[in-house]
Protein backbone atom coordinates (compact mmCIF):
# COMPACT_ATOMS: atom_id res chain seq x y z
CA UNK A 1 0.00 0.00 0.00
CA UNK A 2 1.08 3.18 -1.20
CA UNK A 3 -0.18 7.22 -0.05
CA UNK A 4 -1.14 9.58 -3.15
CA UNK A 5 -0.52 12.86 -3.04
CA UNK A 6 -3.93 13.26 -0.83
CA UNK A 7 -2.56 11.45 1.94
CA UNK A 8 -5.29 8.32 0.88
CA UNK A 9 -3.57 5.08 0.95
CA UNK A 10 -4.08 3.18 -2.14
CA UNK A 11 -3.01 -0.33 -4.00
CA UNK A 12 0.41 -0.68 -5.98
CA UNK A 13 -0.22 -1.01 -9.47
CA UNK A 14 2.70 -2.95 -11.98
CA UNK A 15 3.94 0.30 -13.11
CA UNK A 16 4.47 0.86 -9.32
CA UNK A 17 6.02 -1.86 -8.56
CA UNK A 18 8.47 -1.32 -11.87
CA UNK A 19 8.94 1.60 -11.73
CA UNK A 20 10.38 4.18 -14.77
CA UNK A 21 13.99 2.83 -14.30
CA UNK A 22 12.76 -0.62 -14.46
CA UNK A 23 10.38 -0.02 -17.43
CA UNK A 24 13.43 1.45 -19.30
CA UNK A 25 15.75 -1.76 -18.20
CA UNK A 26 13.43 -4.18 -19.48
CA UNK A 27 13.45 -2.16 -22.55
CA UNK A 28 16.54 -1.23 -23.55
CA UNK A 29 18.15 -4.50 -21.81
CA UNK A 30 15.67 -6.83 -24.16
CA UNK A 31 14.67 -8.33 -21.16
CA UNK A 32 11.30 -9.33 -23.11
CA UNK A 33 10.33 -13.10 -21.37
CA UNK A 34 10.02 -11.21 -17.96
CA UNK A 35 7.21 -8.76 -20.13
CA UNK A 36 5.53 -12.01 -21.04
CA UNK A 37 5.44 -13.40 -17.77
CA UNK A 38 4.07 -10.28 -16.27
CA UNK A 39 1.26 -10.49 -18.81
CA UNK A 40 0.49 -14.05 -18.13
CA UNK A 41 0.32 -13.28 -14.10
CA UNK A 42 -1.40 -10.20 -14.77
CA UNK A 43 -4.39 -12.23 -16.48
CA UNK A 44 -4.33 -14.96 -13.91
CA UNK A 45 -4.86 -12.30 -11.53
CA UNK A 46 -7.99 -10.74 -13.07
CA UNK A 47 -9.51 -14.27 -12.94
CA UNK A 48 -8.09 -15.60 -10.04
CA UNK A 49 -7.72 -12.43 -7.90
CA UNK A 50 -4.33 -13.41 -6.71
CA UNK A 51 -0.83 -13.41 -8.06
CA UNK A 52 2.38 -12.04 -7.16
CA UNK A 53 1.71 -9.25 -9.83
CA UNK A 54 -1.51 -8.94 -9.35
CA UNK A 55 -3.91 -5.60 -8.58
CA UNK A 56 -5.61 -6.35 -5.41
CA UNK A 57 -9.60 -5.93 -5.77
CA UNK A 58 -10.39 -6.27 -1.86
CA UNK A 59 -8.53 -2.16 -1.66
CA UNK A 60 -9.98 -1.13 -4.73
CA UNK A 61 -13.03 0.98 -3.53
CA UNK A 62 -14.83 0.07 -7.46
CA UNK A 63 -15.13 -2.49 -10.17
CA UNK A 64 -14.29 0.33 -12.69
CA UNK A 65 -11.07 1.62 -11.06
CA UNK A 66 -9.74 -1.93 -10.81
CA UNK A 67 -10.61 -2.61 -14.45
CA UNK A 68 -8.87 0.69 -15.41
CA UNK A 69 -5.51 0.55 -13.58
CA UNK A 70 -5.51 -3.43 -15.37
CA UNK A 71 -6.27 -1.68 -18.44
CA UNK A 72 -3.62 0.63 -18.24
CA UNK A 73 -1.14 -1.96 -17.10
CA UNK A 74 -1.65 -4.35 -19.92
CA UNK A 75 -1.64 -1.79 -22.29
CA UNK A 76 2.46 -0.52 -21.36
CA UNK A 77 3.19 -3.99 -21.78
CA UNK A 78 2.21 -4.48 -24.64
CA UNK A 79 3.62 -1.46 -26.56
CA UNK A 80 7.33 -3.02 -25.21
CA UNK A 81 6.60 -6.50 -26.40
CA UNK A 82 4.98 -4.85 -29.76
CA UNK A 83 8.61 -2.97 -29.91
CA UNK A 84 10.22 -6.15 -29.93
CA UNK A 85 8.15 -7.88 -32.19
CA UNK A 86 8.93 -5.05 -35.21
CA UNK A 87 12.30 -4.95 -35.18
CA UNK A 88 13.77 -1.47 -33.45
CA UNK A 89 17.46 -1.97 -34.26
CA UNK A 90 18.38 -2.24 -30.55
CA UNK A 91 20.80 -4.78 -29.88
CA UNK A 92 23.63 -6.67 -31.98
CA UNK A 93 22.52 -7.58 -35.34
CA UNK A 94 23.36 -11.27 -34.90
CA UNK A 95 20.35 -11.60 -32.07
CA UNK A 96 17.86 -10.17 -33.93
CA UNK A 97 18.89 -11.70 -37.55
CA UNK A 98 16.18 -14.93 -38.21
CA UNK A 99 16.63 -17.43 -41.75
CA UNK A 100 12.78 -17.57 -41.90
CA UNK A 101 11.15 -19.94 -43.37
CA UNK A 102 10.56 -21.75 -47.50
CA UNK A 103 9.74 -24.86 -49.42
CA UNK A 104 13.77 -25.23 -49.96
CA UNK A 105 13.31 -24.80 -53.96
CA UNK A 106 14.65 -21.88 -54.32
CA UNK A 107 18.25 -20.20 -54.20
CA UNK A 108 18.02 -16.41 -53.28
CA UNK A 109 20.89 -13.75 -52.55
CA UNK A 110 19.61 -10.78 -51.38
CA UNK A 111 21.71 -7.22 -50.76
CA UNK A 112 20.84 -4.07 -49.65
CA UNK A 113 23.42 -1.45 -50.09
CA UNK A 114 23.56 1.66 -48.10
CA UNK A 115 25.79 4.41 -49.48
CA UNK A 116 26.74 7.64 -48.46
CA UNK A 117 26.16 10.42 -51.37
CA UNK A 118 25.77 13.71 -51.53
CA UNK A 119 23.52 15.38 -49.25
CA UNK A 120 22.44 11.62 -47.42
CA UNK A 121 22.47 8.04 -48.25
CA UNK A 122 20.88 5.87 -50.87
CA UNK A 123 19.94 2.24 -50.37
CA UNK A 124 19.58 -0.05 -53.32
CA UNK A 125 17.87 -3.93 -52.66
CA UNK A 126 18.72 -6.16 -55.22
CA UNK A 127 17.86 -9.69 -55.02
CA UNK A 128 18.27 -12.57 -57.47
CA UNK A 129 15.96 -15.25 -57.16
CA UNK A 130 17.17 -19.18 -59.24
CA UNK A 131 15.69 -22.42 -59.23
CA UNK A 132 17.89 -25.92 -58.24
CA UNK A 133 18.90 -25.97 -61.66
CA UNK A 134 20.11 -22.41 -61.47
CA UNK A 135 17.71 -21.13 -63.50
CA UNK A 136 16.55 -17.43 -63.40
CA UNK A 137 12.75 -17.43 -61.34
CA UNK A 138 11.10 -14.82 -63.36
CA UNK A 139 7.71 -13.35 -62.21
CA UNK A 140 7.93 -14.54 -58.15
CA UNK A 141 6.98 -11.66 -55.62
CA UNK A 142 9.57 -10.40 -54.20
CA UNK A 143 9.26 -7.72 -50.82
CA UNK A 144 11.33 -6.39 -48.12
CA UNK A 145 9.44 -5.09 -45.26
CA UNK A 146 10.46 -2.13 -43.24
CA UNK A 147 9.08 -0.15 -40.33
CA UNK A 148 10.68 3.00 -41.73
CA UNK A 149 9.79 2.18 -45.80
CA UNK A 150 7.11 0.07 -45.61
CA UNK A 151 6.65 -2.85 -47.89
CA UNK A 152 8.66 -2.63 -50.75
CA UNK A 153 8.20 -4.52 -53.83
CA UNK A 154 10.75 -5.16 -55.91
CA UNK A 155 10.25 -4.95 -59.81
CA UNK A 156 12.03 -7.53 -61.75
CA UNK A 157 15.09 -5.54 -64.02
CA UNK A 158 14.10 -7.64 -67.36
CA UNK A 159 11.79 -10.21 -67.99
CA UNK A 160 13.44 -13.82 -67.16
CA UNK A 161 16.33 -12.34 -65.40
CA UNK A 162 15.24 -13.64 -62.14
CA UNK A 163 16.72 -9.86 -60.86
CA UNK A 164 14.68 -7.81 -58.70
CA UNK A 165 15.65 -4.17 -57.61
CA UNK A 166 14.09 -1.40 -55.66
CA UNK A 167 15.92 2.34 -54.52
CA UNK A 168 15.45 4.59 -51.69
CA UNK A 169 17.22 7.81 -51.01
CA UNK A 170 17.35 7.18 -47.18
CA UNK A 171 18.47 4.65 -44.42
CA UNK A 172 16.86 2.66 -42.21
CA UNK A 173 17.72 1.83 -38.79
CA UNK A 174 15.63 -0.59 -38.34
CA UNK A 175 15.00 -4.20 -39.53
CA UNK A 176 14.83 -5.65 -43.13
CA UNK A 177 12.64 -8.24 -43.14
CA UNK A 178 12.49 -10.20 -47.08
CA UNK A 179 9.57 -12.78 -48.61
CA UNK A 180 9.95 -14.32 -51.77
CA UNK A 181 7.10 -16.21 -53.57
CA UNK A 182 6.98 -17.87 -56.99
CA UNK A 183 3.48 -20.28 -57.19
CA UNK A 184 4.05 -23.25 -54.92
CA UNK A 185 7.99 -21.97 -54.13
CA UNK A 186 8.31 -19.55 -51.47
CA UNK A 187 10.94 -17.92 -48.66
CA UNK A 188 9.71 -15.76 -46.08
CA UNK A 189 10.39 -14.15 -42.29
CA UNK A 190 13.82 -14.05 -43.14
CA UNK A 191 15.11 -10.75 -41.17
CA UNK A 192 18.29 -8.82 -41.03
CA UNK A 193 18.81 -6.78 -38.48
CA UNK A 194 20.17 -3.06 -39.56
CA UNK A 195 23.19 -2.53 -38.60
CA UNK A 196 22.10 1.36 -38.19
CA UNK A 197 23.53 4.26 -39.86
CA UNK A 198 27.39 5.23 -38.01
CA UNK A 199 29.36 7.89 -37.65
CA UNK A 200 33.22 8.62 -38.36
CA UNK A 201 34.55 10.09 -35.45
CA UNK A 202 38.02 10.61 -36.65
CA UNK A 203 39.70 11.49 -38.86
CA UNK A 204 37.41 14.74 -39.42
CA UNK A 205 36.83 16.42 -42.92
CA UNK A 206 40.13 18.80 -43.61
CA UNK A 207 42.10 17.31 -40.74
CA UNK A 208 45.78 17.04 -41.19
CA UNK A 209 47.72 13.87 -40.01
CA UNK A 210 51.27 12.72 -40.17
CA UNK A 211 52.67 10.62 -42.76
CA UNK A 212 54.61 7.34 -41.46
CA UNK A 213 52.71 7.61 -37.97
CA UNK A 214 50.03 4.81 -37.01
CA UNK A 215 46.16 6.38 -37.29
CA UNK A 216 43.46 5.66 -34.79
CA UNK A 217 40.07 5.63 -36.84
CA UNK A 218 37.24 5.57 -34.85
CA UNK A 219 33.12 5.04 -35.43
CA UNK A 220 29.90 5.45 -33.24
CA UNK A 221 27.68 3.44 -34.19
CA UNK A 222 23.80 2.66 -32.89
CA UNK A 223 24.37 -1.45 -32.47
CA UNK A 224 26.81 -3.82 -33.07
CA UNK A 225 27.47 -5.16 -36.67
CA UNK A 226 28.79 -8.76 -37.26
CA UNK A 227 31.88 -7.13 -39.27
CA UNK A 228 33.25 -3.93 -40.17
CA UNK A 229 36.39 -2.89 -42.54
CA UNK A 230 38.03 0.36 -42.70
CA UNK A 231 40.11 1.48 -46.41
CA UNK A 232 41.77 4.16 -47.24
CA UNK A 233 43.28 5.18 -50.81
CA UNK A 234 46.54 2.95 -50.17
CA UNK A 235 44.80 0.57 -47.10
CA UNK A 236 42.21 -1.87 -47.01
CA UNK A 237 41.94 -3.87 -43.37
CA UNK A 238 40.32 -7.10 -44.41
CA UNK A 239 37.12 -7.75 -41.92
CA UNK A 240 37.31 -6.95 -38.24
CA UNK A 241 35.28 -6.92 -35.69
CA UNK A 242 32.96 -4.03 -35.23
CA UNK A 243 34.19 -2.46 -31.63
CA UNK A 244 34.04 1.57 -33.11
CA UNK A 245 37.87 2.06 -33.75
CA UNK A 246 40.81 -0.07 -36.16
CA UNK A 247 44.39 1.12 -36.40
CA UNK A 248 45.82 1.91 -39.70
CA UNK A 249 49.63 0.89 -39.79
CA UNK A 250 52.43 3.16 -40.06
CA UNK A 251 53.69 2.11 -43.11
CA UNK A 252 50.22 1.98 -44.68
CA UNK A 253 49.45 5.61 -43.60
CA UNK A 254 50.98 7.12 -46.70
CA UNK A 255 51.53 10.97 -47.20
CA UNK A 256 48.32 11.81 -49.91
CA UNK A 257 47.31 15.25 -50.48
CA UNK A 258 43.32 14.34 -50.76
CA UNK A 259 43.42 10.83 -48.71
CA UNK A 260 39.74 9.19 -47.98
CA UNK A 261 38.56 6.88 -45.51
CA UNK A 262 35.72 4.55 -45.73
CA UNK A 263 34.02 2.00 -42.58
CA UNK A 264 32.08 -0.21 -44.06
CA UNK A 265 29.32 -2.41 -41.66
CA UNK A 266 28.26 -5.62 -42.53
CA UNK A 267 25.38 -8.00 -41.49
CA UNK A 268 24.06 -11.07 -43.13
CA UNK A 269 21.65 -14.22 -42.10
CA UNK A 270 21.67 -17.48 -44.00
CA UNK A 271 18.12 -18.09 -45.42
CA UNK A 272 16.99 -21.46 -43.74
CA UNK A 273 14.04 -21.77 -46.20
CA UNK A 274 16.45 -21.40 -49.54
CA UNK A 275 18.47 -23.64 -51.45
CA UNK A 276 22.36 -23.74 -50.01
CA UNK A 277 24.28 -20.85 -50.65
CA UNK A 278 20.72 -18.50 -49.82
CA UNK A 279 21.59 -15.60 -47.84
CA UNK A 280 20.47 -11.77 -46.94
CA UNK A 281 23.27 -9.42 -46.53
CA UNK A 282 22.90 -5.33 -45.49
CA UNK A 283 26.28 -3.57 -46.11
CA UNK A 284 26.01 0.16 -44.46
CA UNK A 285 29.27 2.69 -46.03
CA UNK A 286 30.02 5.84 -44.74
CA UNK A 287 33.19 8.11 -45.47
CA UNK A 288 35.28 10.77 -44.90
CA UNK A 289 36.83 13.28 -47.47
CA UNK A 290 39.02 14.81 -47.74
CA UNK A 291 41.91 14.96 -45.05
CA UNK A 292 45.53 15.64 -46.06
CA UNK A 293 48.11 12.74 -44.92
CA UNK A 294 51.57 15.12 -44.47
CA UNK A 295 55.40 14.24 -44.89
CA UNK A 296 57.31 15.97 -42.04
CA UNK A 297 60.73 16.74 -43.96
CA UNK A 298 63.89 15.77 -42.53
Amino acid sequence: MTEDRDGRRRSKTVSDGLGLSGMNQIFHRGLFSPVFRVTSELYSSTRNQTARWAIPFHSLKTQGVAKMRISSAIWAIGLLTAAAACGNGLGPVLERNDGGTGTTTLRVTADIDADQVAGGMVTVFEVKVRDGMGGAVSGATVTIQNDDFGVLALLEIDAGSGEYVAERNAFSNKDFELSVVRGEDRVDGVVAGSPGLHAILAPAVNDTVTAGDALLVTWEMPSTARSAEVSTRDYDSGVLADNGEALIPAAENVARVEQRIQVVRFNEVDILGGLPGSRLRVKVTREVEPFLVQSILP
